[in-house]
């Protein structure tokens, strides 16, 4: 699908996706989705992003994070953002209210667009929690954040390829329409 793409619009260029993993998540349950990625989004790469190893990103990157992952990518776009494109969250938030026992993001800090994909019956980041973060950034008027909700638990993106297609599909509308 990604190479009609660059036939339609020469000057789309390749993303470099940077995945953070879940907390105690093996790389393995990741890799259908990744594949996905790579088969739909015009890329260039697609890595496992370490935690701890910061460093700037290529041109064009996207980071992506579930769970835990989702927080680190937001903290490593506050060290490095010149090169990030977007921020996409799986089953992820901000926490921007506390309403979770780690860490909140303040949103104050939000300068790049960022998608969040969550699921209805996700029972380790409770729906509830994301309707939080999205009321409060819809009270604060950040029009580069959409939220996107999925009948998905918190690994179904991951482990149904149908529903990992569909949000592969509603990232990159995403990007080509911010």
């Amino acid at each position: 699908m990604k190479y009609w793409l660059f036939l339609l619009f020469p000057i789309i260029k390749a993303f470099h996706i940077r995945f953070f993993q879940g907390s105690m998540i093996s790389k393995e349950t990741y890799q259908p989705f990744l594949k996905e990625i790579e088969s739909i989004l015009p890329c260039d790469s697609v890595q496992f992003q370490p935690y701890w190893k910061l460093k700037p990103f290529p041109p064009n990157t996207i980071l992506m994070g579930h769970s835990f992952g989702g927080s680190m990518a937001l903290y490593h776009s506050l060290i490095y953002s010149e090169n990030i494109q977007g921020i996409v969250l799986l089953n992820s938030h901000f926490n921007a209210l506390g309403q979770m026992p780690y860490i909140p993001f303040p949103l104050s800090k939000v300068k790049i667009p960022i998608y969040i994909a969550y699921g209805k019956y996700d029972q380790q980041l409770p729906y509830e929690m994301v309707v939080i973060d999205k009321e409060e950034t819809d009270r604060q008027k950040k029009t580069d954040i959409m939220f996107k909700e999925y009948e998905s638990d918190h690994f179904a993106i991951f482990k149904n390829t149908n529903i990992g297609r569909q949000v592969v599909k509603d990232i990159f509308s995403w990007l080509f329409t911010t």
